[in-house]
């Protein structure tokens, strides 16, 4: 399923941890990356996701893309990002090096990209929190990626921070970190999510106004009824 601008919207009025309780709750499982950060202040963003894969590298290859007989992907996958898109970098948890620094993120921004999230490391860290793209990675490295990783394939299924994804899932990315919608599930997700954080919203308001605690959050059958009420008078 693509990603409509139904989709977008509601997901970006959605929390993570909210979409995630969603998926969960609908037997979907956890799709939480945990162990990434926002590079910077935490942006929100929903996007596409676009993946591009690492191994630990070996001489022989490290002498081959540089020789050109092989692609170098780590350049294409960005040179490559389109409007909404989010690039995806398995890179198997390595904190040794850098996988890209602002130069790269800069132009991912240019291009119009939604994110990136990398279960590895970036560097120029405080130039890269300074863009407007949100960047979620495990670190900050200074050395080159190719002294320990070799891109081996793009837009294919890749292990990023303990989720699984492919090419064209939803990823949604907050303080709380980023979460996975896989894309055949993106609309009743959005749906439910978007309802969810409505509900929640009219309890924080009942609290606001005085409301007990208790019946109220978790909310009890009465609260359901009037939120019910409150939903069919707006």
């Amino acid at each position: 399923m693509a990603l409509t601008d139904d989709i977008a919207r509601k997901l970006s009025a959605c929390a993570v941890p909210t979409i995630n309780a969603v998926m969960a709750k609908s037997g979907l499982g956890s799709n939480h990356m945990r162990q990434v950060a926002p590079v910077g202040p935490a942006r929100r963003f929903v996007g596409r996701a676009v993946t591009l894969r690492a191994i630990p590298t070996r001489e022989d290859l490290k002498k081959r893309v540089a020789a050109g007989e092989l692609p170098d992907l780590q350049a294409r996958a960005f040179a490559e990002l389109g409007q909404g898109d989010v690039l995806v970098i398995e890179a198997g948890g390595d904190l040794r090096a850098s996988v890209f620094g602002d130069i790269m993120a800069t132009y991912a921004m240019v291009r119009g990209a939604a994110g990136i999230v990398i279960d590895g490391c970036v560097s120029d860290q405080e130039a890269i929190a300074k863009l407007d793209l949100p960047v979620f990675a495990r670190g900050n490295a200074a050395t080159s990626a190719s002294l320990f990783l070799h891109f081996t394939e793009m837009g294919g299924p890749v292990g990023c921070d303990g989720v699984g994804v492919m090419q064209g899932d939803i990823l949604v990315g907050d303080g709380n970190g980023v979460v996975l919608v896989p894309a055949a599930h993106a609309q009743a997700v959005a749906d439910a999510a978007f309802e969810r954080e409505e509900f929640e919203a009219y309890i924080v308001d009942r609290i606001k106004a005085g409301a007990p605690l208790i019946g109220t959050y978790p909310p009890n059958e009465a609260t359901r009824e009037a939120y019910r009420r409150f939903r069919e008078g707006r």
